[in-house]
């Protein structure tokens, strides 16, 4: 005779691999489809380059120490040896 311990950890075991197991799967595919970033992928293959929306640019679009890069156009600090939009050499460019 099985006690009612042993059958509730006999269930919950059955449901572990029944539903458990698939879901981690499913959850596993979807966190790499997600963090594949396949936009990013195929626009940095293609040459694209995004302008900056961040906090860099917007705290360098105004200052008169910030050096403009050649490529992007996106403002970035005096000290700053490549851009950080398009990763552009900024060794050349005076400010």
């Amino acid at each position: 005779m099985v006690s009612r311990i042993e059958l509730a950890i006999r269930i919950g075991v059955f449901l572990l691999v029944l539903v458990g197991a698939p879901l981690f799967f499913v959850l596993l595919f979807r966190t790499l489809d997600y963090l594949a970033m396949d936009d990013v992928i195929d626009e940095y293959r293609e040459g694209a380059r995004a302008t900056d929306v961040g906090r860099l640019n917007a705290r360098y679009e105004g200052a008169d120490d910030g050096v403009l890069c050649p490529h992007c156009g996106a403002a970035n600090g005096e000290d700053f040896r490549y851009c950080h939009t398009c990763q552009a050499d900024l060794g050349a460019v005076e400010s």
